[in-house]
């Protein structure tokens, strides 16, 4: 509806001008008249009348041009709104599983062709279903959308989160050393242990399980990395929870 209130602007501007530019052409000639037939063909028919006739055609043109241009720039925007929608997570602003298939398929191709592979780390939450049954799933949301925040706070700017779906997330860290990747997955489960204090009582026993995994030259897709680490993740919340182990 604003997109075809735009049109209508423009072309309202563009008649205006139109109109205003034949008045004043008019009136020219006009003019040129009252002075006689033979100044019609004199120097300044010459002169005005074709100076006229460009402007009102250049006019005409830059109209057009303003119109196409704002018509583009609305598509665009459109285009970026539900591009933003099918990407980003509404509860969490963590990016969706499409996402995340999409990235991590890229990833998995340029590793296949010679790239370093990403660090693919299975993160899910300890006793979530806890906090659902005993304070409803409106803490429950409240709860996600904390942990996802205090993910993204404690991780680098080019790691990406995905919420894979209910509890489960899934972060891809490019260029993340092996021998390094323990101890980072260390310090974001201590600064999960942290939102008790933080937030109160509906985040007690709160905790996440991690799972580690990196691409194989065996593996066949993405998929058989996050695979790996789920199964990690799993044997994270079978020993314990609250802790991260891998599977590289």
């Amino acid at each position: 509806m604003k997109s075809k209130y735009r049109r209508i602007g423009l072309i309202a501007v563009m008649e205006f001008f139109v109109v205003v530019i034949s008045f004043y052409m008019g009136s020219v000639y006009h003019m040129i008249k009252a002075e006689g037939a033979d100044s019609l063909n004199g120097p300044l028919a010459s002169e005005f009348v074709p100076l006229l006739l460009g402007i009102l055609i250049g006019l005409i043109g830059l109209g057009y041009m303003a119109l196409v241009l704002v018509e583009n720039r609305v598509h665009l925007h459109k285009k970026s709104v539900l591009d933003s929608q099918v990407s980003v997570d509404s509860l969490t602003s963590a990016y969706t599983k499409s996402a995340g298939i999409k990235d991590l398929g890229n990833s998995f191709e340029l590793f296949k062709s010679g790239e370093g592979s990403p660090a693919v780390i299975s993160i899910d939450l300890d006793n979530f279903k806890n906090v659902n049954d005993t304070y409803g799933h409106d803490v429950g949301d409240k709860v996600l959308k904390s942990v996802a925040e205090k993910i993204k706070s404690n991780v680098r700017g080019t790691d990406k989160l995905y919420r894979w779906g209910g509890d489960e997330f899934i972060l891809v860290c490019g260029g993340m050393k092996r021998e390094s990747v323990m101890s980072f997955c260390k310090g974001l489960i201590l600064h999960i242990s942290e939102l008790e204090e933080e937030l109160g009582a509906h985040f007690s026993g709160v905790t996440i399980s991690a799972g580690v995994s990196y691409f194989s030259e065996e593996d066949r897709s993405y998929e058989d990395a996050i695979k790996r680490a789920d199964e990690a993740m799993c044997d994270s919340k079978s020993k314990g929870k609250n802790q991260a182990i891998a599977k590289i």
